[in-house]
């Protein structure tokens, strides 16, 4: 492997991250985006990041390339954090909706009035 091919990889898993937050702050539903987007694979199962084995340190042609991923990755990253709080958010005001029998919980949600 060479760190072209390690930034590459780190890219593409960031470019799927960002499109997840775009999604998560335009209010869309994640699993119907998912099936419509190339996001999909990398959504869908995940593979953890391991370090490369066996590379030099990284290039210092490739230093700005590599910063400017941190910085995608820091973004998407707090992008993230911030629509799971909004859905934490949802689910307490939508548990407070169900009745004593789940048969009375209403099916519909009217959210416009």
């Amino acid at each position: 492997m060479t760190w072209p091919a390690v930034l590459d990889r780190l890219e593409a898993d960031v470019v799927a991250a960002e499109s997840l937050a775009r999604q998560a702050r335009a209010g869309g539903a994640p699993g119907e985006q998912a099936q419509r987007t190339d996001d999909a694979v990398l959504l869908a199962a995940p593979v953890p990041w391991q370090p490369p084995v066996g590379l030099d340190a990284l290039p210092a042609a490739l230093e700005g390339r590599a910063r400017e991923l941190l910085a995608r990755q820091e973004a998407a990253a707090r992008d993230l954090a911030e629509a799971a709080r909004g859905v934490r958010r949802q689910l307490v005001a939508t548990d407070g909706l169900s009745g004593p029998d789940p048969a009375e919980r209403p099916v519909f949600l009217d959210v416009e009035g």
